[in-house]
């Protein structure tokens, strides 16, 4: 919501905060030791009433931040970085605090150190309001408020003050500006509950807030059937990737099971007298699928069935290595050719044969 709010309604001195300069051990330069504000509730406020404000909801949206007097940008004491939430309290850092060359922080300084007993106030502007009404209660930095009251829940901190004097709570703050203001924030209101449901079967739930009842059945239908769906698409998603994962293990596994084939093959060819241009017919009468079950190839088996294939073709077959032959007379060499038709023929039917033609 939009409002004009006093101006003064967002500055707030907790009579339990202090400021003072003061000098460290082994420095000559002053610092300032100061609690802006310290958590707990501000009572009889003349705008706000009781207040609190969650430091848990503190925002500090600047880099640097002004400490001034009685928070009049005419009286600058000083300078400091991100104030630090302690103990629930908001703390100025020494640290990271400068003084600046003006009358109203030179005098600050000189009279806090002869022990000018300065307060200290936070100025901040509401983002979230939570309003209390009578009977009704909430944590705060570590306290429990009962209303009617105010929290802000969320705010952004502005500026802090040295002050010579406290608000006044029969007064309008007059210390402070009474100009308006405009913010926009969020309002909660938190009311008592008029009637404590007693209700001691699901029964008597049933019967008694039947509308009730339809709602709750309806949003955990609806909560349900969003998980189920999710589940759903995300179980979807992990079967497609355990196929995936098993589909290239399959494939994976089927290439090592025919490379070790095709190897034992290679190996006993190269081994046999059978000629090297007849290997690929060979291997085609010992298929290696045959001797493969659960994705495991039988090697056993598998080569003595390439064995027996191989005897039974070196014996069909001439072999690979053909001894050299000389002559001894015209009788020898038609001898030789006459033999050597005969082996050729005899061969030339074996090789018929295999290949399933009648001789």
């Amino acid at each position: 919501m939009a409002t004009e709010i006093p101006k003064g309604a967002t500055q707030f001195i907790d009579n339990e905060c202090s400021a003072c300069a003061f000098v460290k051990d082994g420095e000559d330069k002053n610092r300032l030791q100061m609690t802006v504000y310290s958590g707990k509730p501000i009572k009889s406020h003349w705008y706000w009433g009781t207040l609190a404000i969650d430091v848990s909801g503190i925002q500090f949206n600047q880099k640097s931040f002004p400490v001034l007097e009685e928070h009049m940008n005419s009286k600058k004491i000083g300078f400091s970085k991100k104030p630090k939430i302690e103990n629930n309290s908001v703390e100025i850092d020494p640290d990271t605090f400068t003084f600046v060359d003006t009358e109203a922080s030179n005098e600050f300084q000189k009279l806090s150190k002869e022990g000018f007993p300065y307060q200290s106030s936070i100025q901040a502007h509401p983002m979230s309001i939570e309003r209390l009404e009578e009977g009704t209660s909430a944590e705060v930095n570590g306290y429990k408020l009962s209303g009617p009251a105010v929290i802000w829940r969320k705010s952004e901190y502005m500026e802090g003050s040295v002050a010579v004097f406290g608000w006044d709570s029969k007064t309008s703050a007059s210390v402070f500006s009474k100009e308006p203001i405009k913010l926009t924030y969020d309002e909660t209101i938190v009311k008592e509950v008029e009637e404590e449901m007693k209700i001691e079967t699901v029964d008597q739930l049933t019967k008694e807030y039947p509308k009730l009842i339809d709602e709750v059945k309806d949003q955990m239908t609806k909560e349900f059937d969003k998980e189920k769906n999710a589940l759903s698409a995300e179980n979807s998603q992990l079967t497609n990737r355990v196929q995936e994962l098993e589909k290239k293990d399959i494939i994976r596994t089927e290439n090592e099971i025919k490379f070790n084939a095709d190897k034992i093959w290679a190996d006993k060819l190269s081994a046999s007298e059978i000629s090297e241009d007849l290997h690929e017919k060979v291997c085609v009468h010992v298929s290696y699928t045959k001797f493969v079950k659960d994705q495991i190839l039988d090697l056993n088996a598998f080569s003595t069935a390439i064995d027996e294939e191989i005897k039974d073709w070196e014996s069909r077959t001439v072999s690979k290595t053909i001894m050299g032959q000389g002559y001894r007379g015209k009788d020898l060499v038609n001898s030789k050719e006459t033999e050597l038709a005969k082996e050729n023929k005899e061969v030339t039917n074996n090789l018929l044969a295999l290949a399933g033609q009648k001789v």
